[in-house]
């Protein structure tokens, strides 16, 4: 993250393809939580079950400090994720259990589109690929523009998240002031 930070001086914005390593990839959070209870348990099933709690703490706290440079970056930032398809298993009373597919979630931790202003997949058709599906439209000023942009992601969506960032801030009249933080 340090490195991270250092480089951001001299780019105007920063483009994960894809962020999904950091979760799943060679050293992401999954092969730290192994690597976690490799070192305290071993091979030992009934000492990995007593570690588990800990060792998803851990790698918590690493994917929270992630999450935490991205929300505090100065530029913008564009995360791109593999996905995976969201299985969903339902029982009802005195029947089979039935699995299906629900739709395509982010290899990442599950709260992750969460913490994103906007979130979309993008979809292959008939006709070509680049439509784009919102899964977390944001502010509705910022959804209207970039629907108004078309059916397939273009330059002109770009354009449109751009447009609405450079846009002031509207504070309504009876908003809470925030507090004023004085050097000592």
């Amino acid at each position: 993250l340090a490195q991270w930070k250092e480089a951001c001086l001299d780019v105007n914005i920063v483009l994960f393809d894809s962020a999904s390593h950091e979760w799943a990839g060679e050293g992401g959070c999954l092969a730290m939580f192994e690597e976690f209870l490799d070192q305290k348990a071993g091979d030992n099933f009934e000492k990995r079950e007593k570690w588990k709690m800990a060792a998803w703490n851990n790698v918590g706290l690493k994917h929270a400090a992630f999450v935490a440079a991205i929300m505090r970056s100065p530029i913008p930032v564009i995360c791109c994720f593999r996905t995976k398809d969201k299985i969903v298993m339902e029982q009802k009373p005195g029947e089979k259990i039935k699995i299906t597919k629900d739709e395509d979630c982010p290899i990442s931790r599950k709260d992750i589109v969460h913490e994103m202003l906007i979130a979309f997949t993008l979809e292959q058709r008939p006709d070509g690929g680049g439509y784009f599906k919102l899964r977390k439209p944001g502010p509705p000023s910022l959804r209207e523009m970039i629907l108004n942009a078309g059916p397939r992601l273009s330059y002109d969506h770009g354009r449109a998240i751009s447009k609405w960032c450079e846009a002031p801030c509207i504070v309504p009249e009876n908003a809470a002031t925030p507090p004023t933080v004085s050097a000592p």
